[in-house]
């Protein structure tokens, strides 16, 4: 028992290592690549090639569920060294991901003599804009030919870290062959094919990985279809996230131009990043929760839900701060030189900040959901903020432009806060919904005071040296008025936070 606990835990460091790795490089190379393709081809470039990867994620959404339910029906046979029943499931992913793949191809197809009629452009002609859309999606269908059968054996059997790391690998070959086919002058369609490459070299890795670690694996067993059955369960959920996420650029296609779309590309680039960067602290958390939930242990439960809480909003607030400030100096160094479009949106900037506040506001309580199997709970609630996503996005960026389809994701954003506000304490933990409020509400007053103060001093850095020092110091600031204010307001519960975090 001690050495398979002890097998356990390095798993999941060398998956924890795997993945600080893997976010750290895909944040990197996220503000390298847009930098690069700005230059070389300018917004409306970069904004078509945003556009048509958002309709990719769309008919991506064949796929939906099928990695989960691969996964899970992996547990059991690989927990018991049941090499005939993993092979079974692993056939039956294979030829779902076969079909999945074929149909990708088929909609790929059809999605790229169609959209040269939804995006209309004069930088691209009929013909560019379909080789376009037909090679952007040819990492998809490599995808689902070669590498999602890996994938979600890895995935199941804790080794993720191999993916992390030949992601990681794939993303810089990635950057290298792009700045090289930039740098002799070849167009973008020839760039981005080149692009595809480093894919190959991924399979490679997780072939020789998977061959190494589990010796003769039969891709080609009698397959166990009715082991993947609960895809469709993880359906749902997972089209209603997409539809959420997608839903601005798609709208804006329709609407704005696509020099506008990469404005808004470029900034939710940003916003992305310190997402990824957030959740490098809350990875591995939804277990030990479902782990506590199952005990039915109460008031353990509501203590370690509410100093998480503590805990996260202490870390967003901080997040937040440096972000309201430093963002609009960033985008002008960032930018510099690019004179097609104005970047230098000073309000969408407060709004983008703003919806990634409140979007993580409500993730402890998300996480609850996730980590009891609660998704029946929020069904109703996902499938309205999508509508007012859809809806208000439509109305408002025709009214309004970026700020109006913004201002949009803000509202659902708050309607979806207000709602697990109310959820939690009659579905998941027993909780101070008072003390929850003014934690909130203390967050906002922070943010927005400490905004409004390095506002009024008027410092422009001139330099990134000068942005990263002046983010430093923000930071310092907001650390210190973050915390003080938390040991004045929740003494005990910073008490406690301090005594797990010596342990």
């Amino acid at each position: 028992m001690g050495q398979s606990n002890s097998g356990r835990t390095n798993k999941f460091i060398k998956n924890v290592i795997g993945s600080a790795v893997l976010q750290i490089v895909t944040i990197v190379t996220g503000f390298i690549s847009p930098k690069l393709m700005l230059g070389a081809f300018g917004s409306e470039i970069n904004g078509i090639t945003s556009s048509i990867l958002q309709f990719i994620s769309y008919i991506s959404l064949v796929e939906a569920g099928l990695a989960n339910a691969t996964v899970f029906a992996l547990y059991k046979p690989l927990a018991q060294k049941d090499t005939k029943a993993r092979d079974a499931v692993i056939s039956a992913s294979r030829i779902s991901y076969r079909n999945i793949g074929l149909i990708f191809v088929l909609l790929s197809v059809i999605l790229a003599a169609v959209y040269p009629f939804i995006g209309q452009t004069d930088a691209l002609n009929y013909g560019e804009l379909f080789l376009l859309v037909l090679i952007l999606c040819a990492s998809g269908t490599l995808n689902f030919f070669i590498l999602a059968k890996y994938r979600t054996l890895l995935t199941a059997d804790q080794c993720s870290y191999a993916i992390s790391y030949s992601s990681a690998i794939q993303l810089i070959v990635y950057i290298v062959l792009i700045y090289g086919a930039i740098k002799l002058n070849w167009g973008i369609i020839a760039v981005r094919a080149v692009g595809v490459l480093p894919m190959f070299l991924t399979a490679l890795i997780l072939y020789i990985f998977v061959k190494c670690r589990y010796g003769k694996i039969n891709f080609y067993e009698k397959p166990n279809m009715k082991a993947l059955d609960q895809r469709w369960n993880a359906m749902f959920l997972q089209i209603l996230g997409v539809v959420r996420s997608g839903a601005p650029v798609v709208i804006m296609t329709w609407i704005l131009d696509f020099k506008l779309i990469s404005v808004y590309t470029i900034y939710n680039m940003i916003a992305g990043s310190i997402t990824t960067c957030i959740s490098v602290f809350t990875s591995g958390l939804s277990a030990s929760f479902g782990d506590i939930y199952a005990t039915g242990d109460k008031k353990l439960l509501r203590k370690s839900t509410e100093e998480f809480r503590t805990a996260f909003y202490l870390l967003i607030t901080i997040v937040y701060s440096v972000m309201l400030v430093t963002l609009m100096p960033f985008i002008s160094l960032y930018t510099e030189g690019i004179t097609d479009v104005n970047y230098y949106l000073p309000l969408f900037g407060v709004l983008i900040t703003l919806n990634g506040l409140l979007d993580n506001m409500k993730a402890p309580h998300g996480m609850l959901v996730f980590s009891f199997g609660k998704f029946k709970v929020v069904k109703k609630q996902n499938v309205i903020q999508a509508v007012i996503i859809v809806v208000l996005g439509v109305v408002f960026t025709y009214l309004w432009g970026l700020v109006g389809i913004m201002a949009a994701l803000c509202i659902s954003n708050v309607y979806m806060l207000v709602e697990m506000l109310r959820i939690t304490p009659k579905y998941l933990v027993d909780m101070s919904l008072r003390k929850n409020i003014f934690q909130l509400i203390r967050m906002f007053v922070i943010v927005f005071g400490l905004y409004f103060l390095c506002m009024s001093f008027g410092y422009v850095p001139a330099t990134y040296v000068q942005w990263l020092i002046y983010a430093v110091i923000v930071g310092v600031i907001a650390v210190a008025v973050t915390l003080g204010t938390s040991l004045i307001f929740e003494f005990e519960t910073m008490k406690s936070l301090w005594r797990r975090a010596k342990l």
